[in-house]
């Protein structure tokens, strides 16, 4: 990234976040990073004249998942046998 124009360098962002939800709220969240995507994906990617001026690709990575296994109790974890081994 160094050699791309500072522009380009200041607008590109890596970042982490820990979050605390539900699985409920972690359903939902995709949901809507989807909702807010998938328009601009699906349109641009099926007609590149819809791609404005200067439009490079960009890639784009979405994790989402438990970093520690839900605590027994939890209706979620009631559905599992227990951690993978």
């Amino acid at each position: 990234m160094a050699s791309y124009p500072r522009r380009w360098q200041d607008a590109a962002e890596d970042s982490a976040y820990i979050l605390h939800l539900t699985v409920e709220e972690l359903e939902q969240l995709n949901k809507d990073f989807s909702a807010m995507l998938m328009p601009l994906f699906k349109e641009r990617i099926a007609d590149p004249s819809k791609r404005p001026a200067g439009a490079v690709p960009v890639e784009l990575l979405l994790f989402s998942y438990p970093i520690a296994y839900p605590a027994a109790g939890h209706e979620e974890a009631a559905d599992d046998e227990g951690p993978p081994t």
